[in-house]
């Protein structure tokens, strides 16, 4: 009984840390994309002005 447990609170951590580091991804992924349109439109501003 204590094996089985020990072993489900094992799967119970991994399984929240899993959880953790997907969130953590999601964050990143979401702030990169911000950072990407960020710079798109800084790019973007520049040229319209040298083509008017």
């Amino acid at each position: 009984m204590t094996i089985t447990f020990q072993t489900s609170v094992i799967l119970e951590l991994a399984f929240k840390k899993l959880e953790f580091l997907s969130y953590l991804l999601v964050g990143t992924a979401r702030q990169a994309q911000d950072v990407v349109q960020g710079l798109r439109s800084i790019s973007i501003e520049p040229d319209d002005t040298l083509e008017t």
